[in-house]
C-alpha cells in the first residue's frame, strides 16, 4: 500500500524495498560468484556469515569487485589503457540479546576509479595518407585522439544502524545512517 512514514518520499501505489542479508543467527552461511570474459574484465562477489553467539550475535562479511577495460576507447597518442575498477566490502552485525530488543549495524565501503578517452570519428586528411590531420578514424576503431585520459576516483563510506526495542504492546524503532563521499 501507500508509504510514506519512515521511507521517504510518500509512494502513493505503495513502495518495494531492497535490503542487504542480515547475519544468519543459528547457521553458518556463504557464497560466492565469479566471471570473467577474454576481455580482461572479472566481476565476483563473495559473502560469508557466522554466528557468534546462537540465537544472539552474528556478523556477515561481503564483498564485490568489477574490473573491465571501460568504455573501450583507446588513444592514438596514449599508451594507456581505459578501465574501471569498483570494489567494495560490507560487515555487519546482527544482535538479538532476547523476544524484545533487536540491532542491526553494517559498515559499507565503495571505492571506484576509472580512467577512459572519449572517441571520435573523421575522416582525418584527404590530401595526404597520414598528413596533419592524421588517417581516417571509423567508429569501429574504439578510438580518442587526447593524449591524457578522463580520470575519476571515488570512495564512499556508509554506516547504518537500526534498532527495536517492543514493551507494552508498543514498539520503539531507530533508524540512522551517516555517508562519506569523497571525489
Amino acid at each position: 500500500g501507500p508509504q510514506g512514514t519512515l521511507r521517504g518520499r510518500s509512494a502513493p501505489t505503495g513502495a518495494i524495498t531492497f535490503t542487504t542479508k542480515r547475519a544468519d543467527l543459528n547457521e553458518l552461511g556463504g557464497t560466492i560468484i565469479l566471471s570473467g570474459t577474454t576481455l580482461d574484465a572479472i566481476n565476483g562477489q563473495a559473502a560469508i556469515g557466522i554466528p557468534l553467539v546462537k540465537d544472539v550475535l552474528a556478523v556477515r562479511v561481503a564483498g564485490s569487485l568489477n574490473h573491465t577495460e571501460g568504455n573501450g576507447v583507446k588513444s592514438a597518442n596514449s599508451r594507456l589503457d581505459p578501465s574501471f575498477k569498483a570494489e567494495g566490502l560490507r560487515g555487519s552485525v546482527r544482535f538479538e540479546p532476547g523476544s524484545n530488543f533487536t540491532a542491526n549495524v553494517m559498515y559499507q565501503r565503495y571505492w571506484q576509479k576509472s580512467r577512459s578517452f572519449s572517441q571520435v570519428t573523421g575522416l582525418g586528411n584527404t590530401i595526404a595518407a597520414n598528413g596533419p590531420n592524421g588517417p581516417a578514424i571509423r567508429p569501429g576503431d574504439r578510438l580518442g585522439i587526447t593524449d591524457g585520459a578522463s580520470t575519476g576516483n571515488s570512495k564512499i563510506d556508509y554506516v547504518v544502524g537500526q534498532a527495536e526495542w517492543r514493551f507494552g504492546g508498543q514498539k520503539l524503532t531507530y533508524v540512522g545512517a551517516y555517508r562519506d563521499e569523497s571525489l
